[in-house]
């Protein structure tokens, strides 16, 4: 698998989840009921965890799903499998959701926002400014996870250049409280040495 590949010390890396193209053999199998492809969350999980073991490794990602073109798009060339135009942004958005629910999990389990969890907490996402929209997710998929998943009423996001990209803070906004500094920060690789 990709722990494999990555240890082969490849320089660069390109993920692609199989797409059935209309007129191709593999489009045959699909339609004889032969080849069942992922579905769109099925490659974005797969993908996530790809890109994980890469970063962990070193191997730079340079493109995580097919570029869409006039060609490649849904019902035009792509017949069936998981094809999204923001694929990678879906990927990469799952991947910081993994960091950013640690970070919540770590700084409730040192009391920092368990005691309003009922009530509801308000925190603060600290990130590098290239990674607010990864950390927010797309269509700020994240921030609704973070608000069901953890009962929390208040996610902000600031873009910090004291953090490297990949590297993820968390504090807690008190009442009427203007600033504040991050309580946790969780380096990129200290997530995925956890995480992969």
């Amino acid at each position: 698998g990709a722990v494999e590949i990555a240890r082969l010390g490849p320089d660069m890396a390109r993920i692609y989840p199989t797409l059935v193209l209309k007129d191709t053999p593999l489009h045959k199998l699909f339609l004889e009921g032969s080849y069942h492809p992922l579905s769109l969350q099925e490659a974005v999980t797969i993908s996530r965890d790809m890109l994980a073991i890469f970063r962990l490794y070193g191997v730079q990602v340079i493109r995580t799903g097919l570029q869409p073109t006039k060609d490649i798009a849904e019902g035009v060339q792509v017949a069936a499998g998981p094809f999204h135009p923001a694929f990678g942004e879906l990927v990469a958005a799952a991947l910081a959701r993994e960091q950013v629910e640690m970070l919540v999990e770590e700084l409730w389990g040192r009391g920092t926002v368990k005691s309003d969890k009922e009530n509801g907490a308000n925190i603060v996402l600290w990130t590098s400014p290239r990674d607010c929209s990864i950390v927010a997710g797309h269509k700020r998929s994240n921030i609704k996870f973070l608000k069901s998943r953890f009962h929390i009423s208040e996610v902000k996001i600031v873009g910090t250049r004291d953090l490297p990209r990949g590297s993820v803070g968390i504090s807690r906004i008190k009442a009427g409280q203007k600033t504040c500094t991050p309580d946790l920060i969780v380096t990129e690789n200290r997530f995925l040495l956890q995480y992969v």
